[in-house]
């Protein structure tokens, strides 16, 4: 070898040495690495992005089932059962104007915004509406019930002659005049404007009730009697 020839390069051409073998050997080995480890952050963000996705699925889809009275939660019902009299009122009782009448309008059925949609309804004739919310109807009428205590019988059968069909209930707790109706899974739609009687009339309660009519005061008179004829005055 020539003084000016290089030891790593022979004709011209450069000569791979083992410290330059080995730092391709080490520089592969890390990019191999470096690639499992980006291999597995991939599996990892992916594995918890299916579990986000599936989580905010089940999320929504029991959502929908509540929403829709499929599911029914317990203590998410608004209020409670009445206490209820299972005496139905026999009194006529007088129709009060619409706009007097507070109503508060529940869906107990499957189908959703059932109650918003009565609701609009019913104040589209002039009630007054307050809670619009989903409860269980726990009375035996599948068109629905009405609810109100016994200042609010007036009010109840406005709310009653407007949802044909519905059944009253009489909650002893209440003490004003607001109404419940609950919607029940036979309810179609409400009754049309122009056969709304507003003349006085009972309220059809449910079935099995019995009659609250006052029980009428004893007419009866003991029968007299007649002296006998061995008596004689004092």
């Amino acid at each position: 070898m020539s003084k000016s020839q290089r030891p790593d390069r022979l004709n011209g051409h450069h000569i791979v040495t083992e410290d330059e073998l080995l730092d391709v050997s080490v520089q592969d080995e890390y990019s191999r690495a470096e690639e499992k480890a980006r291999r597995r952050r991939h599996f990892r963000h992916g594995v918890v992005l299916v579990l986000v996705t599936v989580m905010l699925a089940a999320a929504a889809f029991a959502g929908w089932m509540v929403l829709t009275r499929q599911w029914v939660v317990p203590g998410l019902d608004s209020d409670s059962v009445a206490v209820v009299d299972d005496r139905c009122p026999v009194e006529e009782f007088a129709y009060a104007d619409n706009n007097t009448v507070t109503v508060n309008v529940y869906n107990a059925t499957g189908r959703a915004g059932l109650a918003a949609k009565v609701a609009t309804q019913l104040r589209d004739r002039g009630f007054k509406i307050g809670v619009v919310a989903n409860r269980r109807l726990t009375y035996d009428a599948t068109i629905g019930v009405v609810i109100s205590g016994g200042q609010g019988r007036s009010e109840a059968l406005s709310v009653q002659r407007n949802v044909a069909g519905t059944k009253y209930v009489t909650d002893t707790r209440r003490r004003d005049e607001t109404v419940d109706v609950i919607l029940g899974s036979s309810f179609k739609s409400l009754t049309t404007r122009d056969k709304v009687r507003t003349n006085e009339g009972r309220l059809p309660c449910l079935p099995g009730t019995e009659s609250s009519a006052p029980v009428a005061p004893s007419t009866f008179v003991p029968p007299s009697v007649s002296p006998s004829p061995s008596s004689s005055t004092p």
